[in-house]
């Protein structure tokens, strides 16, 4: 977090945009949509950014995806995963429930 992407909404944004999108990419998963809605918790010194993720592709693909996330260098949580059909036999959606923190940096 002592990055200044990571001080404030859109540099979050901005940074786990397109890590996801290239992990997206990487393992083979078709990026359909995200969401980003950012939280302060009261008295805390982090403001949560939640991110709603949804992808779509073979389950192995979505296996190598979750994996890394989990073993990225930076501060993603998975929260939640829904999986369900996708169109055609061989194709999955992903809807996952996704957080990172960020502290904001103070104003100048």
């Amino acid at each position: 977090m002592a990055s200044a992407w990571w001080r404030s909404a859109a540099g979050a944004r901005r940074l786990t945009y397109l890590r996801l999108a290239r992990l997206a990419r990487e393992t083979n998963l078709d990026y359909e949509r995200a969401s980003y809605t950012p939280s302060k918790e009261a008295g805390g010194t982090l403001t949560r950014l939640a991110i709603q993720l949804v992808l779509s592709g073979a389950y192995a693909d979505i296996r190598a995806f979750v994996h890394e996330i989990e073993a990225a260098p930076e501060f993603i949580v998975i929260d939640n995963i829904q999986l369900g059909e996708g169109g055609d036999p061989n194709t999955l959606v992903v809807s996952l429930q996704l957080s990172t923190y960020y502290r904001e940096a103070p104003p100048s």
